[in-house]
């Protein structure tokens, strides 16, 4: 939280059910790899707008 004390705006992303679903129980296990990494982007890709719009100067509204 020193970040936020010095007045960072700070967002957490966190895998979303489709992200933990794909990792399963092991997200070490290298066979869940691809799809794990498909349901990462996925969840990215809803993500950025959101995270987008704290940048400053992003040129978002």
């Amino acid at each position: 939280m020193e970040m936020r004390r010095r007045g960072s705006t700070v967002a957490v992303v966190h895998p979303d059910e489709g992200s933990l679903a794909a990792m399963g129980t092991n997200p070490l296990d290298p066979s869940v790899r691809a799809a794990a990494a498909h349901a990462a982007r996925a969840q990215g890709r809803r993500e950025a707008d959101a995270i987008r719009r704290l940048i400053p100067g992003s040129g978002s509204v």
